[in-house]
């Protein structure tokens, strides 16, 4: 037996995960084989490569997640500080949405915060209840620019959260965005050491980007 007989074992367990069939029973089978093998080879110890490649990919995995989750902050950083600005500057002191047109309109982020903090109101789709519908905004602007740079999606949702069953919400104060929750956005890149590195030249550069709202909101 050799090393072949070894690679032959972290063939066959890529195999048995691929198709879905990597169970206990298979997976006891094919520890039995290698033991065997390794005990003839006298080697006390050994790592196979699928093994040390899953290792890498729950680094990894972790390594996405926690720039996706910044990515997943910055956008609702931008969102609140579109509504706030709305609620200030509307007619009636209040963003509402909700699938009559009117509501829909109101909606709307004025140019002047768009042009601020490059994000506009798109669109409402129905929730799995009728207590929630998910809103859908758009990236403008330069932030837009550097999402598609990056291959990223400029758009993102959020669910709105209706409690009363009746299609429309109004955040009349920040303590009403506790009404806006679960914010995702989808994230394009491949999961694999290059993959990821790219996502985080565009997190770091997203960072920079938006180094001017935070120090603009500070001051407000």
């Amino acid at each position: 037996m050799s090393n072949e007989d070894i690679k032959k074992i972290d063939d066959e367990l890529v195999k048995l995960a691929e198709d879905g069939n990597l169970t206990i029973e298979t997976s006891f089978n094919l520890g039995v084989r290698l033991g065997r093998i390794l005990e003839l080879q006298k080697i006390d110890e050994l790592k196979l490569e699928y093994f040390h490649k899953q290792d890498n990919l729950y680094k990894l995995r972790l390594r996405a997640g926690k720039l996706n989750s910044k990515v997943l902050g910055h956008l609702e950083m931008l969102l609140h500080l579109s509504i706030k600005e709305h609620i200030n500057i509307s007619k009636y002191k209040c963003w509402s949405t909700g699938f009559e047109s009117r509501f829909t309109d109101d909606a709307i982020f004025s140019d002047v915060i768009v042009d601020k903090r490059n994000v506009q109101f798109h669109s409402l789709r129905a929730g799995e209840t009728q207590y929630h519908f998910i809103a859908n905004f758009k990236i403008t602007g330069k932030i837009a620019e550097l999402f598609e740079k990056y291959n990223q999606s400029t758009n993102f949702e959020i669910v709105v959260d209706d409690d009363s069953g009746e299609g429309n919400v109004d955040i009349r104060s920040p303590k009403d965005l506790v009404k806006l929750y679960g914010l995702s956005a989808h994230s394009n890149f491949e999961m694999t050491d290059s993959g990821v590195d790219t996502y985080e030249d565009f997190v770091n550069a997203l960072d920079k980007k938006l180094l001017f709202v935070k120090i603009d909101n500070s001051e407000n």
